[in-house]
């Protein structure tokens, strides 16, 4: 993508997204009643944001900035990415309930080698239902995985540099987690976790003066899903059999 240098001041601008994509799943009250007991979805989509962005890596005299200290080179002319997302249920507990398992998975990446990151992956699966007793019940399982781009590693090694750190970062990261997410009521849960994370970056934290190590990570959020909280349909609505002829 070709871009005019700007060094100094940045402009605001827009975010602008393209995206397609097809389903097997009823989108509302007036869809026919769903006969695929393992529905999917799949959509691909891109965007374009207008606004002015800065270099992770180099200064506004073209110098590394890390060694070299400054405010960051600007560019004009926006940049643009592409992305992609899937999830397919596998398993169901049986066609009248939603407990089932459903596997997901997503991909994203810019065009411009300017960014913070140049590839961002996920994949995992969701188990809802898992118990008898606990039928509202969710368990969780994901894998991240993260590609720092070259500028923003080299921004952030060249700061370890100068700390004198024996150790640098790697450009590449991997999250892994298992969470389990109680229902406390009808679209709000409770869910406990646990992560561990490879190769940890450095982006919240540029002047730390030494590499991270891998790192064990325990959790506790609270999650309100807005779906259920207003009666839209389930990610595993149950199934509806035809009639018979």
């Amino acid at each position: 993508m070709s871009r005019r240098a700007r060094s100094r001041r940045t402009r605001s601008g827009s975010t602008t997204p393209a995206s397609t994509g097809a389903s097997t799943r009823p989108r509302g009250s007036s869809s026919p009643p769903l006969t695929d007991p393992y529905p999917r979805h799949f959509k691909f989509g891109g965007w374009y944001n207008s606004a002015d962005y800065t270099d992770p890596y180099l200064n506004t005299r073209g110098r590394p900035r890390a060694l070299a200290g400054g405010a960051p080179f600007a560019y004009a002319g926006g940049r643009a990415g592409l992305y992609g997302l899937a999830d397919q249920v596998v398993y169901r507990h049986d066609r009248s309930s939603t407990r089932g398992i459903a596997v997901f998975g997503s991909a994203a990446g810019p065009f411009d080698s300017p960014e913070l990151f140049a590839f961002q992956g996920v994949a995992g699966a969701i188990w809802s239902g898992p118990f008898d007793r606990r039928p509202g019940d969710q368990i969780g399982v994901l894998g991240s995985y993260l590609r720092l781009s070259n500028k923003e590693v080299g921004y952030l090694n060249g700061l370890l540099q100068k700390a004198r750190s024996t150790s640098l970062l790697s450009r590449n990261e991997f999250i892994f987690e298992v969470n389990y997410g109680f229902r406390i009521v009808n679209g709000i849960y409770l869910a406990p976790s646990l992560q561990y994370i490879v190769n940890p970056d450095l982006i919240n934290r540029p002047n730390a003066g030494k590499a991270p190590k891998d790192a064990l990570v325990v959790g506790l959020k609270l999650i309100v899903n807005a779906n259920e909280l207003v009666g839209l349909p389930e990610t595993l609505p149950a199934i509806r059999p035809q009639a018979a002829n």
